[in-house]
């Protein structure tokens, strides 16, 4: 049985306190499923969407990506997965539901973060979140600076352009930048040769070695076939190069032109 089909057996359970109904600060008056936001002195009607938010950290109390911070909204259903109970009762109190993930907690780096990986490429395999019609990822270091711009963005999307990317913030011409960059990191230094490999069988392939594109820690998806195919092309391509997700979307991206709604870099969030 493969990684993919393991997920839908795992024993994952949540607890789902009740979401606020107080109205965004912004909303000016509501009719049908549309909202009026007053900005800058006139009315912007954007759609009402199901959309939920999601983060994640599994791992010990130690690593620098153990980090909670209060959920982007009142009036969404906000979801933290964790497999550390200190983590866990501290996205509580913040307000999160709080998902139980029942991987245990490795002793190794490289494997607590790749167990995230799956949850990260390929949400429509986990409940809550396949039950939405739209999600934004946030990374467990990212935090939302402008929901209704969040929201915007969302109602963007289509079947044909169905995930939203902040583009990168560094000036690498290469693959081989963000390479040389990573390996200076122990956990993926560990695995230099692994990645290397993998970035030569890929240009091998014809792929083109292009300037970094996208930032991944921040992603908005709608749910449908071509938003899954990516999810689960990026999640294989992570199996062969490593946990440094950044060097295989490099090459995945190419595969799906037309398919990203590139925003700038924290357009709409910040991170540490």
């Amino acid at each position: 049985m493969n990684r993919l089909s393991q997920v839908r057996f795992y024993g994952i359970s949540y607890v789902a306190p009740a979401i606020s109904t107080r109205p965004i600060d912004v909303v000016v008056r509501q009719r049908h499923k549309d909202v009026f936001f007053h900005i800058h002195g006139s009315d912007v009607i954007v759609k009402m969407i199901d959309i939920a938010f999601y983060s994640c950290y599994l791992g010990p109390d130690s690593s620098w990506s153990n980090q909670v911070f209060p959920p982007p909204s009142q009036t969404h259903h906000c979801y933290y997965f964790t497999n550390n109970a200190r983590t866990a009762e501290l996205a509580k109190a913040f307000g999160w539901i709080v998902v139980w993930d029942h991987q245990p907690i490795s002793t190794d780096e490289i494997q607590n973060a790749y167990n995230t990986k799956l949850l990260r490429c390929c949400p429509h395999l986990f409940e809550p979140l396949n039950k939405h019609a739209y999600l934004c990822y946030i990374d467990s270091k990212v935090w939302i600076t402008n929901l209704n711009e969040v929201l915007s963005l969302a109602n963007r999307l289509t079947d044909e352009t169905p995930i939203v990317l902040a583009g990168h913030q560094s000036n690498h011409a290469s693959v081989w930048g963000e390479f040389n960059e990573a390996m200076q990191q122990p956990r993926y230094g560990a695995h230099r040769d692994r990645y290397r490999r993998y970035i030569d069988t890929m240009l091998r392939l014809g792929y083109r070695d292009i300037p970094l594109r996208h930032s991944t820690g921040f992603k908005i998806l709608k749910q449908c076939a071509l938003a899954r195919r990516i999810g689960e092309t990026w999640y294989s391509h992570i199996g062969l190069a490593g946990i440094e997700c950044q060097i295989s979307w490099q090459f995945v991206c190419q595969d799906f032109p037309g398919a990203i709604l590139e925003i700038p870099y924290k357009a709409c969030w910040n991170a540490l």
